[in-house]
């Protein structure tokens, strides 16, 4: 028969587990405290740009050769005027071209912005390892707490 168990009091956890169940105890505290900071994040709302009109702003004689270039890529079905919006310049090198030739400071904004894809994926990840450690916590429970 186990002891009754105060709340808030840790379940028996064998010497050897110690350390991990610590190291798994400070992730999860960390992650959860990351995830309140970014729930409680403002993002500014901004103006969303119509497929359509780059695609009519591709189609006027005056448009710049990058432009039309895309605009090329388009019509061969290597990308979409979304994927353009969206900066995937990893699609058509003409993306990256168009964004080259519109200056430093949209350069700087893809780079930041294809690191900020990468760290919500990694968050992603991270959540994912979390809920799996956290599953094997409770499926470990019972033999934890002595059952």
């Amino acid at each position: 028969m186990s002891p009754v168990k105060q709340p808030g009091e840790r379940p028996y956890v064998p010497p050897h587990m110690e350390a991990a169940m610590r190291s798994f105890d400070d992730a999860l505290s960390s992650f959860r405290t990351r995830m309140a900071r970014v729930e409680q994040l403002e993002m500014p709302e901004s103006e969303r740009v119509d497929p359509e009109d780059l695609a009519r702003a591709a189609a006027r004689p005056d448009a710049p050769p990058q432009l039309k270039a895309v605009a090329t890529a388009v019509a061969e079905g290597r990308c979409t005027w979304d994927d353009v919006l969206k900066g995937r310049t990893s699609l058509a090198p003409e993306i990256a071209e168009l964004f080259a030739a519109s200056g430093p400071g949209i350069e700087a904004r893809l780079r930041e912005a294809e690191h900020e894809e990468a760290a919500g994926r990694a968050e992603a990840d991270e959540a994912a390892a979390v809920a799996a450690a956290e599953a094997e916590r409770d499926r470990m429970r019972p033999w934890l707490d002595g059952r």
